[in-house]
């Protein structure tokens, strides 16, 4: 497994050093080498750039409404609550960064506190394509409610192709317990980094998993293997574009439902970065 790789660590009020103390709040602070900041925000206002969806999922048992969805000094609160509307015993958001251009090799960093109670499954970045229906980045997806069956808090990281093929995606987990904070109701930041042939998932520093085209087998000590054979038709097609997506999904087949006591959390965005590569 990878060393941490920054010398910082994501807090609620900004970058706090591990030598010093000091914290430097989001929107502040050095680019990654060889990156050019393409989008940043706080979340404290409205940019004009994402939508608040008003739908069901197929694969939850929400309504999302943008009534579950505020800025705030703190960021981007999307809520989850117990209320019945739209046909559903639960209420959340779906928030799309539409006008979010994201080129195909990109870095995202988004910081956030995730709710974990049972029946929440959240999502708190994840990237579809602009340009095709087929293909599918999951930065993180955790399922607290299986979190008994897998030796301890985990999340997920995933590729999916085209929905209708089996098997659809491939994700691999990396344990709370690897991070300079093993809390997974803390703040965190996870990134994805995407290049040509390689696509690399982190947390607070710490190698989730990479895929990459140089690897020819699995390595457990690096946390690196070979990208499934099907990836260049959905992840290295010409003027690939992308559009970033928040999702905190409550109950349903995949996430089981909240405890009956259940009446509200939220999803906490503190901090979203995306970044293109330099020429």
């Amino acid at each position: 497994m990878a060393d941490v790789k920054e010398s910082y660590h994501a807090t609620a009020g900004g970058w706090r050093s591990f030598n010093t103390g000091s914290v430097i709040p989001y929107g502040e602070g050095d680019t990654p080498a060889g990156w050019r900041t393409i989008y940043s925000s706080t979340f404290q206002t409205d940019d004009g750039l994402w939508n608040a969806r008003q739908e069901t999922q197929s694969n939850d048992n929400s309504y999302n409404h943008p009534d579950n969805i505020v800025y705030s000094p703190g960021g981007l609160r999307v809520i989850g609550r117990r209320e019945n509307r739209g046909g559903r015993p639960y209420t959340s958001g779906d928030y799309t960064g539409d006008s979010v251009v994201v080129p195909n090799y990109f870095r995202a960093d988004v910081t956030a506190t995730l709710p974990i109670e049972p029946g929440m499954w959240p999502a708190p970045l994840w990237f579809r394509p602009l340009n095709s229906p087929h293909g599918e980045i999951d930065v993180c997806e955790t399922w607290p409610f299986d979190w008994p069956n897998r030796g301890g808090p985990d999340f997920s990281v995933a590729l999916h192709r085209d929905y209708s093929l089996t098997p659809r995606h491939v994700n691999a987990f990396l344990k709370y317990n690897a991070l300079p904070n093993s809390n997974p109701a803390s703040t965190h930041t996870y990134t994805v980094i995407k290049t040509q042939n390689r696509i690399e998932f982190l947390c607070d520093g710490v190698r989730a998993y990479c895929w990459d085209g140089g690897t020819p087998s699995w390595n457990g000590t690096l946390r690196i293997g070979p990208l499934p054979e099907w990836y260049a038709t959905y992840f290295e097609v010409p003027e690939r574009i992308w559009y970033p997506r928040i999702t905190p999904q409550i109950g349903g087949g995949a996430g089981a439902e909240p405890d009956p006591s259940w009446q509200e959390s939220e999803l906490i965005i503190h901090s979203l970065k995306i970044y293109e590569q330099e020429d």
